[in-house]
Protein backbone atom coordinates (compact mmCIF):
# COMPACT_ATOMS: atom_id res chain seq x y z
CA UNK A 1 0.00 0.00 0.00
CA UNK A 2 1.37 3.40 -0.96
CA UNK A 3 1.20 6.46 1.28
CA UNK A 4 0.32 9.90 0.13
CA UNK A 5 3.15 12.27 -0.63
CA UNK A 6 2.80 15.75 0.85
CA UNK A 7 3.62 18.22 -1.92
CA UNK A 8 2.40 21.29 -0.06
CA UNK A 9 5.97 22.48 0.54
CA UNK A 10 6.78 22.18 -3.14
CA UNK A 11 3.63 24.07 -4.07
CA UNK A 12 4.47 26.82 -1.55
CA UNK A 13 8.00 27.09 -2.97
CA UNK A 14 6.57 27.39 -6.47
CA UNK A 15 4.16 30.09 -5.29
CA UNK A 16 7.01 31.97 -3.63
CA UNK A 17 9.05 31.74 -6.83
CA UNK A 18 6.19 33.23 -8.85
CA UNK A 19 5.94 36.08 -6.35
CA UNK A 20 9.63 36.85 -6.87
CA UNK A 21 9.59 36.61 -10.66
CA UNK A 22 10.08 39.75 -12.69
CA UNK A 23 11.58 43.01 -11.58
CA UNK A 24 11.37 43.85 -7.90
CA UNK A 25 11.75 47.28 -6.32
CA UNK A 26 12.75 46.80 -2.71
CA UNK A 27 13.84 49.46 -0.25
CA UNK A 28 17.49 49.34 0.70
CA UNK A 29 16.47 49.28 4.36
CA UNK A 30 14.40 46.14 3.71
CA UNK A 31 17.28 44.31 2.08
CA UNK A 32 19.73 45.61 4.68
CA UNK A 33 17.37 44.49 7.43
CA UNK A 34 18.22 44.80 11.12
CA UNK A 35 18.82 41.03 11.25
CA UNK A 36 21.25 41.22 8.32
CA UNK A 37 23.03 44.23 9.80
CA UNK A 38 23.39 42.61 13.24
CA UNK A 39 24.76 39.41 11.66
CA UNK A 40 27.28 41.06 9.35
CA UNK A 41 28.21 44.42 10.89
CA UNK A 42 28.65 46.11 14.24
CA UNK A 43 25.42 48.04 13.68
CA UNK A 44 21.84 47.29 14.72
CA UNK A 45 20.36 48.64 11.48
CA UNK A 46 21.32 50.41 8.26
CA UNK A 47 20.03 53.64 9.80
CA UNK A 48 22.37 53.07 12.75
CA UNK A 49 25.26 52.55 10.31
CA UNK A 50 24.47 55.89 8.70
CA UNK A 51 24.12 57.63 12.08
CA UNK A 52 27.52 56.34 13.23
CA UNK A 53 29.19 57.22 9.93
CA UNK A 54 31.28 60.34 9.41
CA UNK A 55 28.66 61.50 6.89
CA UNK A 56 25.55 63.60 7.43
CA UNK A 57 22.69 61.64 5.91
CA UNK A 58 19.19 62.97 6.36
CA UNK A 59 17.84 62.17 2.88
CA UNK A 60 18.39 59.75 0.02
CA UNK A 61 20.07 62.62 -1.84
CA UNK A 62 22.54 63.03 1.05
CA UNK A 63 23.35 59.32 0.81
CA UNK A 64 23.87 59.50 -2.95
CA UNK A 65 26.15 62.52 -2.48
CA UNK A 66 28.68 60.58 -0.38
CA UNK A 67 31.83 60.13 -2.48
CA UNK A 68 32.08 56.48 -3.56
CA UNK A 69 35.66 56.03 -2.37
CA UNK A 70 34.82 57.37 1.09
CA UNK A 71 31.73 55.14 1.42
CA UNK A 72 33.72 52.11 0.24
CA UNK A 73 36.40 52.78 2.87
CA UNK A 74 33.74 53.12 5.56
CA UNK A 75 32.09 49.83 4.52
CA UNK A 76 35.48 48.04 4.63
CA UNK A 77 36.24 49.49 8.08
CA UNK A 78 32.80 48.91 9.57
CA UNK A 79 31.65 45.56 8.18
CA UNK A 80 32.96 42.16 7.19
CA UNK A 81 32.57 43.12 3.52
CA UNK A 82 35.32 44.16 1.13
CA UNK A 83 33.00 46.50 -0.77
CA UNK A 84 29.57 48.12 -0.80
CA UNK A 85 28.68 45.98 -3.81
CA UNK A 86 29.61 42.77 -1.95
CA UNK A 87 27.48 43.86 1.00
CA UNK A 88 24.48 44.58 -1.21
CA UNK A 89 24.86 41.27 -3.09
CA UNK A 90 24.98 39.27 0.15
CA UNK A 91 22.00 41.14 1.55
CA UNK A 92 20.06 40.62 -1.69
CA UNK A 93 20.83 36.90 -1.73
CA UNK A 94 19.67 36.52 1.87
CA UNK A 95 16.53 38.54 1.13
CA UNK A 96 15.65 36.31 -1.85
CA UNK A 97 16.35 33.13 0.12
CA UNK A 98 14.08 34.28 2.95
CA UNK A 99 11.28 35.07 0.47
CA UNK A 100 11.67 31.72 -1.30
CA UNK A 101 11.51 29.77 1.95
CA UNK A 102 8.72 31.85 3.52
CA UNK A 103 5.97 29.63 4.87
CA UNK A 104 7.88 26.37 4.37
CA UNK A 105 8.26 23.85 7.17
Amino acid sequence: MRGKIDLSGLRKLEQNMRTLSGTQRVALTEILSPAFMRAHTRFSSFENMLEKSPFTVKTAEDFRAIPDAEWEAYVRRSTKFTSWEAMQKQAGAEWVKARLLKGLK
